[in-house]
Formats: structure tokens, C-alpha cells, sequence
């Protein structure tokens, strides 16, 4: 018997399709846990993708410096290699280094501020980035002696 939802499933398949749900997937959460992530959960992923990201545009960015730099210089051959290298290393990681940073403390503020509020909404969100980047700005400002 064809039937038009058939046209997706393997015809290796021994079962019928009618008993599979044509409705949204569900999904099976820990008694009391809510229905979706928390800040907690996202912090890891938004820390790790800020730390990829900066590791991208930071190398893009090196490797800008790198050409430019061997360029003037005259290198060629394996010591501009060698130097267009070090250039997407040294910048991608402290770019990366920068946004992870950045990602910690806002991702500890968020979470801080969620538990302790007992809430989570955008009074959170716009309190642990103007938190964050008071802290962070506040570090230039200070003299080591």
C-alpha cells in the first residue's frame, strides 16, 4: 500500500509508518526541570562559542597583519610561512582569550544574578552585561606599582 508519507522512510524499514507522531518531536526532561535550558546550561556553550569565535576573527586578523608585515619585510618562503604562522597564532589566541574572558564574566553574572534574584529575565541580562563590562573597563584604569 503507498501512501505519500512514505516517500521519506527507507523501503528497508519493516514497520508502518502510520504509528510514527506527525507531530513535533518531544523530548524527555528530569522530573522538576524546566522546559528548556537555563542560564547555566547556555553559559557553556556561549563561552565556547565566543572562544571560537575570537579564535576566527582574531587568526583572520593575524594572518591581515602577517601578510602585511612579511611583505614590507621581504620575507619569503618558509621564514614568511614561519612568521605568517606566528602572527595567526599570537592574535587568534589573545582574541580568543579576550572574548573568553569576556564570556566567564558575563555568563558568571547571569547566573549569579538569576540565583540570587530567583528570576530570569532581562533585568539579568542587561545587569550582567553592564556589570561586565564596567568590570572589564575598570582594569585599564588601574596602576600597578
Amino acid at each position: 500500500h503507498s501512501q505519500q508519507n512514505l516517500a521519506p522512510l527507507s523501503p528497508y524499514l519493516n514497520f508502518d509508518p502510520v504509528y510514527l507522531p506527525q507531530s513535533q518531536p518531544e523530548f524527555i526532561f528530569p522530573e522538576g526541570a524546566g522546559r528548556q535550558r537555563g542560564r547555566f546550561e547556555l553559559a557553556f556553550s556561549q563561552i565556547g562559542g565566543s572562544c571560537m569565535i575570537g579564535a576566527g576573527v582574531g587568526g583572520l586578523g593575524g594572518f591581515y597583519n602577517g601578510l602585511r608585515s612579511t611583505t614590507l619585510a621581504g620575507h619569503t618562503g618558509k621564514l614568511r610561512r614561519t612568521q605568517l604562522l606566528n602572527h595567526v597564532m599570537k592574535q587568534g589566541a589573545a582574541t580568543a582569550n579576550t572574548l573568553g574572558v569576556l564570556a566567564v564574566m558575563y555568563s558568571g553574572f547571569g547566573v549569579l544574578l538569576s540565583w540570587g534574584r530567583g528570576v530570569d529575565d532581562e533585568l539579568n541580562t542587561l545587569t550582567a552585561a553592564t556589570t561586565t563590562g564596567l568590570l572589564y573597563k575598570s582594569s585599564g584604569m588601574l596602576t600597578v606599582f
